[in-house]
């Protein structure tokens, strides 16, 4: 989970996650809800060492690939 008290820092916070930890996934809020129910959901999925080359300009259109390259997975309940 990923919180701050302003939208660019939680831009930024998830960004760097992205870039530094190997094979995170990354979910929206309803992904999430949708995984934990078992039904089917997207995930975005680091593949590769600092994926997201970003900067002050174009950090929304980088942050916008992690919807954009979301994968499809078929649900399993977690719980």
């Amino acid at each position: 989970m990923c919180a701050t008290t302003c939208e660019g820092g939680h831009i930024a916070s998830i960004m760097i996650m992205a870039n530094w930890v190997y094979g995170i996934k990354i979910y929206n809020a309803d992904q999430m809800l949708r995984h934990l129910n078992g039904e089917d959901y997207e995930v975005w999925e680091s593949k590769k060492a600092a994926p997201l080359h970003f900067t002050p300009e174009n950090i929304r259109q980088e942050f916008a690939r992690l919807d954009k390259e979301a994968s499809f997975v078929k649900g399993d309940s977690l719980i």
